[in-house]
Protein backbone atom coordinates (compact mmCIF):
# COMPACT_ATOMS: atom_id res chain seq x y z
CA UNK A 1 0.00 0.00 0.00
CA UNK A 2 0.61 3.57 -0.50
CA UNK A 3 0.32 6.21 1.78
CA UNK A 4 0.59 9.71 0.74
CA UNK A 5 0.11 13.46 1.88
CA UNK A 6 0.54 16.79 0.33
CA UNK A 7 1.08 20.06 1.95
CA UNK A 8 1.17 23.50 -0.46
CA UNK A 9 2.48 26.55 1.37
CA UNK A 10 4.82 29.18 0.99
CA UNK A 11 8.09 29.29 2.35
CA UNK A 12 8.24 31.71 5.66
CA UNK A 13 10.72 32.19 8.07
CA UNK A 14 13.82 30.57 7.55
CA UNK A 15 15.39 28.32 10.32
CA UNK A 16 11.79 27.09 11.44
CA UNK A 17 10.94 23.50 10.29
CA UNK A 18 7.08 22.04 8.55
CA UNK A 19 5.90 19.12 9.86
CA UNK A 20 4.54 17.13 6.87
CA UNK A 21 3.77 13.60 9.24
CA UNK A 22 4.34 12.42 12.66
CA UNK A 23 3.96 9.42 15.27
CA UNK A 24 4.16 9.40 18.57
CA UNK A 25 8.03 9.01 18.15
CA UNK A 26 8.96 10.08 14.77
CA UNK A 27 8.61 13.19 12.76
CA UNK A 28 8.82 13.58 9.04
CA UNK A 29 9.28 17.70 8.38
CA UNK A 30 11.28 20.06 6.40
CA UNK A 31 13.74 22.10 7.98
CA UNK A 32 14.06 25.40 6.10
CA UNK A 33 17.40 27.09 6.55
CA UNK A 34 18.21 30.83 6.19
CA UNK A 35 19.73 30.87 2.37
CA UNK A 36 16.86 29.69 0.55
CA UNK A 37 16.95 26.01 0.70
CA UNK A 38 16.01 23.27 2.81
CA UNK A 39 16.10 19.72 3.50
CA UNK A 40 13.37 16.90 4.04
CA UNK A 41 14.46 15.37 7.79
CA UNK A 42 13.12 12.19 9.60
CA UNK A 43 13.93 12.32 13.40
CA UNK A 44 12.89 10.94 16.87
CA UNK A 45 13.34 13.49 19.36
CA UNK A 46 16.67 12.00 20.36
CA UNK A 47 18.05 11.18 16.74
CA UNK A 48 17.94 11.73 13.35
CA UNK A 49 17.65 9.30 10.78
CA UNK A 50 17.81 10.61 8.13
CA UNK A 51 18.19 14.14 5.90
CA UNK A 52 17.96 14.77 2.20
CA UNK A 53 20.07 16.64 -0.04
CA UNK A 54 19.56 20.57 -0.13
CA UNK A 55 16.48 21.62 -1.83
CA UNK A 56 16.34 25.21 -3.76
CA UNK A 57 12.99 26.64 -2.72
CA UNK A 58 11.35 29.66 -5.01
CA UNK A 59 10.81 32.90 -2.23
CA UNK A 60 7.75 34.19 -4.55
CA UNK A 61 6.05 30.79 -5.26
CA UNK A 62 3.28 27.97 -4.11
CA UNK A 63 5.67 24.83 -3.22
CA UNK A 64 3.91 21.11 -3.40
CA UNK A 65 5.25 18.66 -1.29
CA UNK A 66 4.15 15.03 -1.74
CA UNK A 67 5.22 11.92 0.90
CA UNK A 68 4.68 8.47 0.12
CA UNK A 69 5.55 5.51 2.11
CA UNK A 70 5.53 1.95 0.46
CA UNK A 71 5.53 -1.33 1.90
CA UNK A 72 5.81 -2.89 -1.22
CA UNK A 73 7.54 -6.16 -1.18
CA UNK A 74 8.81 -5.02 2.72
CA UNK A 75 10.95 -2.12 1.78
CA UNK A 76 9.70 0.43 3.28
CA UNK A 77 10.46 3.00 1.47
CA UNK A 78 9.80 6.60 2.59
CA UNK A 79 9.60 8.98 -0.70
CA UNK A 80 9.57 12.22 -0.98
CA UNK A 81 8.73 15.21 -3.56
CA UNK A 82 8.56 19.07 -4.00
CA UNK A 83 6.92 20.66 -7.06
CA UNK A 84 6.61 17.32 -8.87
CA UNK A 85 10.19 15.78 -8.50
CA UNK A 86 11.12 12.90 -6.42
CA UNK A 87 13.86 14.45 -4.31
CA UNK A 88 14.29 12.26 -1.88
CA UNK A 89 14.42 8.13 -1.08
CA UNK A 90 14.83 6.66 1.90
CA UNK A 91 15.28 3.09 2.53
CA UNK A 92 14.62 0.93 5.74
CA UNK A 93 12.80 3.66 7.57
CA UNK A 94 11.96 2.30 11.03
CA UNK A 95 9.15 0.01 10.60
CA UNK A 96 6.97 1.80 13.04
CA UNK A 97 6.90 5.09 11.23
CA UNK A 98 5.13 2.73 8.51
CA UNK A 99 3.02 0.78 10.64
CA UNK A 100 1.51 3.58 12.61
CA UNK A 101 0.73 5.51 8.76
CA UNK A 102 -1.30 2.68 7.47
CA UNK A 103 -3.49 2.25 10.62
CA UNK A 104 -5.21 5.49 10.21
CA UNK A 105 -5.40 6.54 14.07
CA UNK A 106 -1.35 6.09 14.34
CA UNK A 107 -0.59 8.89 12.32
CA UNK A 108 -1.06 12.92 11.87
CA UNK A 109 -0.70 13.90 8.56
CA UNK A 110 -0.94 17.67 8.83
CA UNK A 111 -2.73 19.88 6.41
CA UNK A 112 -2.43 17.25 3.79
CA UNK A 113 -4.53 14.97 2.00
CA UNK A 114 -4.12 11.21 2.57
CA UNK A 115 -4.81 8.54 -0.25
CA UNK A 116 -3.91 4.80 -0.82
CA UNK A 117 -4.77 4.38 -4.27
CA UNK A 118 -0.77 5.66 -5.32
CA UNK A 119 -1.94 8.36 -7.44
CA UNK A 120 -2.44 12.20 -6.75
CA UNK A 121 -5.99 12.96 -6.36
CA UNK A 122 -5.52 16.40 -6.77
CA UNK A 123 -4.64 16.13 -10.71
CA UNK A 124 -5.76 12.18 -11.37
CA UNK A 125 -9.97 12.91 -10.89
CA UNK A 126 -12.35 15.56 -11.30
CA UNK A 127 -13.78 16.82 -8.70
CA UNK A 128 -14.72 20.20 -6.67
CA UNK A 129 -11.63 21.52 -4.77
CA UNK A 130 -11.25 22.25 -0.71
CA UNK A 131 -9.16 24.64 0.35
CA UNK A 132 -7.42 25.66 3.80
CA UNK A 133 -6.14 28.87 3.24
CA UNK A 134 -4.78 32.41 5.38
CA UNK A 135 -5.76 35.09 3.46
CA UNK A 136 -2.92 37.77 3.41
CA UNK A 137 -2.89 41.21 5.32
CA UNK A 138 -2.09 44.51 3.45
CA UNK A 139 -3.40 43.80 -0.03
CA UNK A 140 -6.37 46.20 -0.22
CA UNK A 141 -7.78 46.66 -3.65
CA UNK A 142 -5.71 43.56 -5.18
CA UNK A 143 -7.12 40.31 -6.33
CA UNK A 144 -5.25 37.04 -6.59
CA UNK A 145 -5.83 33.49 -7.89
CA UNK A 146 -7.47 30.58 -5.46
CA UNK A 147 -8.49 28.35 -8.20
CA UNK A 148 -8.08 27.93 -11.91
CA UNK A 149 -8.91 25.70 -14.46
CA UNK A 150 -8.16 25.00 -17.97
CA UNK A 151 -5.30 26.93 -20.33
CA UNK A 152 -5.11 30.20 -21.44
CA UNK A 153 -7.67 31.11 -23.84
CA UNK A 154 -10.43 28.17 -22.60
CA UNK A 155 -9.63 28.71 -19.01
CA UNK A 156 -11.98 29.83 -15.86
CA UNK A 157 -10.33 31.42 -12.54
CA UNK A 158 -12.17 31.88 -8.96
CA UNK A 159 -9.87 34.26 -7.44
CA UNK A 160 -10.66 36.87 -4.12
CA UNK A 161 -10.50 40.15 -4.27
CA UNK A 162 -9.73 42.27 -0.87
CA UNK A 163 -11.99 45.04 -0.02
CA UNK A 164 -10.44 45.95 3.19
CA UNK A 165 -9.22 44.49 6.38
CA UNK A 166 -11.75 42.42 7.26
CA UNK A 167 -13.96 42.13 4.33
CA UNK A 168 -13.16 40.42 0.47
CA UNK A 169 -14.79 38.79 -2.22
CA UNK A 170 -14.79 35.89 -4.69
CA UNK A 171 -14.86 36.70 -8.35
CA UNK A 172 -15.53 34.20 -10.80
CA UNK A 173 -13.98 34.77 -14.30
CA UNK A 174 -15.29 32.66 -17.23
CA UNK A 175 -12.86 33.34 -20.50
CA UNK A 176 -14.29 34.99 -23.03
CA UNK A 177 -17.70 36.18 -20.12
CA UNK A 178 -18.31 38.90 -18.13
CA UNK A 179 -16.99 38.23 -14.60
CA UNK A 180 -19.50 37.45 -11.42
CA UNK A 181 -18.58 38.50 -7.83
CA UNK A 182 -19.77 37.48 -4.66
CA UNK A 183 -21.32 39.88 -2.22
CA UNK A 184 -19.26 41.47 0.71
CA UNK A 185 -17.83 38.90 2.96
CA UNK A 186 -16.80 39.69 6.49
CA UNK A 187 -13.13 37.26 7.72
CA UNK A 188 -10.98 37.57 10.80
CA UNK A 189 -7.68 38.42 10.15
CA UNK A 190 -4.87 35.77 10.72
CA UNK A 191 -7.72 33.09 10.66
CA UNK A 192 -7.63 29.21 8.92
CA UNK A 193 -10.34 28.98 6.54
CA UNK A 194 -11.62 26.27 5.05
CA UNK A 195 -13.00 27.24 1.17
CA UNK A 196 -15.19 24.51 -1.15
CA UNK A 197 -15.21 25.53 -4.76
CA UNK A 198 -16.93 23.70 -7.21
CA UNK A 199 -17.78 24.88 -11.15
CA UNK A 200 -17.81 22.65 -14.12
CA UNK A 201 -14.21 23.27 -14.94
CA UNK A 202 -13.30 20.92 -11.73
CA UNK A 203 -15.82 18.15 -12.74
CA UNK A 204 -15.77 17.77 -16.69
CA UNK A 205 -12.88 16.93 -18.93
CA UNK A 206 -12.56 17.07 -22.81
CA UNK A 207 -13.64 13.21 -22.84
CA UNK A 208 -16.83 14.02 -20.68
CA UNK A 209 -20.06 13.50 -22.64
CA UNK A 210 -22.10 16.26 -23.88
CA UNK A 211 -25.02 14.84 -22.07
CA UNK A 212 -23.54 15.00 -18.52
CA UNK A 213 -22.26 18.79 -19.24
CA UNK A 214 -26.24 20.99 -18.40
CA UNK A 215 -26.25 20.11 -14.66
CA UNK A 216 -22.49 21.43 -13.96
CA UNK A 217 -23.26 24.68 -14.85
CA UNK A 218 -23.26 25.90 -12.22
CA UNK A 219 -20.67 27.34 -9.50
CA UNK A 220 -21.00 27.06 -5.67
CA UNK A 221 -18.29 28.75 -3.06
CA UNK A 222 -18.07 27.20 0.81
CA UNK A 223 -16.42 29.77 3.23
CA UNK A 224 -16.06 27.73 6.82
CA UNK A 225 -19.81 26.21 6.04
CA UNK A 226 -20.95 29.48 4.81
CA UNK A 227 -22.57 28.90 1.60
CA UNK A 228 -20.93 32.88 -0.06
CA UNK A 229 -21.88 31.93 -3.83
CA UNK A 230 -24.51 29.47 -5.85
CA UNK A 231 -24.82 30.99 -9.01
CA UNK A 232 -25.65 29.69 -13.10
CA UNK A 233 -22.04 29.77 -14.45
CA UNK A 234 -20.38 28.66 -17.79
CA UNK A 235 -17.20 26.99 -17.73
CA UNK A 236 -14.24 25.45 -20.10
CA UNK A 237 -13.95 21.60 -20.01
CA UNK A 238 -10.62 20.74 -18.14
CA UNK A 239 -8.89 17.96 -17.42
CA UNK A 240 -8.29 16.58 -13.71
CA UNK A 241 -4.13 17.81 -14.60
CA UNK A 242 -5.39 21.17 -15.39
CA UNK A 243 -5.41 22.73 -12.39
CA UNK A 244 -3.78 25.44 -10.67
CA UNK A 245 -3.77 25.90 -6.92
CA UNK A 246 -2.39 29.57 -5.99
CA UNK A 247 -1.48 30.36 -9.42
CA UNK A 248 -2.87 32.38 -12.18
CA UNK A 249 -0.74 30.45 -15.05
CA UNK A 250 -3.10 30.62 -17.68
CA UNK A 251 -2.63 34.73 -18.12
CA UNK A 252 -6.39 35.58 -16.69
CA UNK A 253 -6.73 39.28 -16.25
CA UNK A 254 -8.91 39.62 -13.64
CA UNK A 255 -6.06 38.47 -11.15
CA UNK A 256 -2.41 38.84 -10.34
CA UNK A 257 -0.33 35.95 -10.87
CA UNK A 258 -0.07 34.43 -7.51
CA UNK A 259 -1.87 34.19 -4.04
CA UNK A 260 0.11 35.37 -1.41
CA UNK A 261 -1.48 33.87 1.61
CA UNK A 262 -1.01 30.37 2.73
CA UNK A 263 -2.35 27.43 1.21
CA UNK A 264 -2.39 25.02 4.26
CA UNK A 265 -4.15 22.05 2.52
CA UNK A 266 -6.00 21.08 -0.96
CA UNK A 267 -8.00 18.10 -1.30
CA UNK A 268 -10.44 16.96 -4.03
CA UNK A 269 -13.99 15.64 -2.97
CA UNK A 270 -15.98 13.27 -4.90
CA UNK A 271 -19.25 14.47 -2.76
CA UNK A 272 -21.37 17.61 -3.32
CA UNK A 273 -19.20 20.95 -2.38
CA UNK A 274 -21.42 21.42 0.70
CA UNK A 275 -24.91 20.30 2.20
CA UNK A 276 -26.45 23.04 0.80
CA UNK A 277 -25.50 21.75 -2.67
CA UNK A 278 -28.73 19.55 -4.32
Amino acid sequence: PVLAGRQMFFPATPGTSLVLARTERIVFSLERTGDGFANFRLATAEQEIGRSPRLKLDADGVHEIALALDQGRRKGELVASLDGTIEWVLGGAPAEFFDAAVATPGVELLDAQRYLEGQDPLFSRHGAVRLTVEFPTGRIGRAEPLVVTGAEGRGDLLSVEYLDARHLRFVYDHWGAAAIRSGRIEIVPGRKHVLTVRFGGLLAGRTTPVTELAPLKRLRVVLDEAEVMNVAAEFHLADADELHLGANRIGGSTCEPRFTGNILQAERLTRPASAHAK
